[in-house]
């Protein structure tokens, strides 16, 4: 889903589990997995949001993006994922858009190793990713989350930018000062 600036999407759900930063580190990812998947399956209105960051730097990213993929799949209603910078590197690597290309080694690495293929070009790395569901699940990325109580991103809202933010709380209610970080967090985000 592509989300436009200004756009919301108000989610509903009894639960929330949000997760941050991963980084590639896939047996924890699947050691996590195993205590939050019942809390899923016990309850259709229970969401897991991960807040981005899913690759680079770990030992096993390949095996991230798979794991995750398989989530999404079994719990397509249920499982979000927020865009993290490090998932925006790796994008744009795939693009062939190079000065990004050193900061995803380690991710280009574990795919290489964990898939068994020979050293990759950017153009067989597109071409693996397509073929394995990484760059349908990359495109499907999400700005942000959102549901009755809680804003879930990647990238914190700047305090500094958003002054006087007491303010606009008493004065306006929460509903406003809601529309005001979404905003400034969607801004940020671009």
């Amino acid at each position: 889903m592509e989300f436009k600036y200004g756009e919301r999407e108000l989610h509903h759900a009894d639960e929330l589990i949000a997760i941050g930063d991963i980084h590639g580190e896939d047996k924890k990812l699947e050691d996590l997995l195993k205590q939050v998947t019942p809390f899923l399956d016990s309850n259709p209105n229970c969401h897991i949001v991960f807040c981005g960051d899913l690759c680079n730097r770990g030992p096993n990213s390949a095996r991230v993006f798979e794991l995750l993929i398989d989530l999404k799949n079994k719990y397509p209603e249920q499982s979000f994922f927020i865009m993290g910078n490090h998932e925006e590197m790796l994008i744009t690597t795939i693009q062939g858009e190079s000065w990004w290309t050193k900061y995803t080694y380690s991710t280009w690495d574990s795919m290489q190793s964990h898939w068994n293929v020979p050293m990759l070009s950017v153009q067989e790395l597109a071409k693996e990713c397509l073929d394995r569901g990484v760059i349908d699940f990359l495109d499907n990325l999400i700005p942000y989350y959102e549901n009755d109580d809680y804003i879930c991103t990647h990238a914190p809202i700047d305090r500094g930018n958003c002054y006087g933010l007491e303010s606009y709380n008493l004065d306006f209610g929460k509903t406003v000062l809601q529309e005001y970080f979404l905003d400034k967090m969607l801004h940020e985000l671009r």
